[in-house]
């Protein structure tokens, strides 16, 4: 499943670097690791930030057993410019509807991560959150029938699809 997360990854890195419209935030390769155990511990969270690989366009990081994560930058630079989450469903757990719940709640913690990362504060404003869920969750139709739905938030854009079975958001400056 790791292999399948980080070629995903790999496609996708490639396929938006030329969109990339600059640095998310202050996110850098020596940063994100740290701010994403911030935002994990502010939630109660799972995840275990680890790096999986890097190479000139990205640098992986292994979340959990069904979340990764790929900071995309340019050869040589230090600065993140796009970020995006995979999410898959925990086969381990035995029951369809336990095991649905949990790949919803990852989604949607992979969601609100995306977005924090980008705007600090992000999550103090429910109707904020509660948009971001309704454009890039379960809570639209579109995602759910494996259609793309890109959306704006502050200014970021944000690109949430379903691809067989794996869950993506991506994000990046407009």
């Amino acid at each position: 499943m790791k292999e399948l997360f980080l070629t995903l990854a790999l496609v996708m890195c490639w396929a938006v670097t030329a969109f990339a419209a600059g640095q998310i935030n202050d996110l850098t390769l020596n940063n994100v690791e740290d701010k994403l155990v911030a935002f994990n511990k502010t939630y109660n969270g799972t995840w275990s930030p680890q790096l999986a690989k890097e190479d000139a366009a990205a640098t992986w990081y292994s979340l959990s057993r069904t979340t990764a994560l790929a900071a995309g930058h340019e050869a040589g630079a230090k600065k993140v410019n796009r970020i995006q989450f995979f999410v898959s469903k925990d086969e381990r757990i035995p029951s369809e509807d336990s095991r649905r719940m949990r790949y919803i709640d990852d989604m949607m913690y992979a969601a609100r991560a995306a977005a924090s990362l980008c705007m600090p504060g992000f999550d103090k404003d429910q109707k904020q959150v509660d948009a971001l869920y309704d454009a890039a969750t379960y809570s639209n139709q579109a995602i759910l029938h494996g259609e793309k739905n890109v959306f704006t938030l502050g200014k970021y854009q944000f690109s949430a699809v379903i691809i067989d079975g794996i869950y993506t958001i991506w994000a990046e400056k407009k």
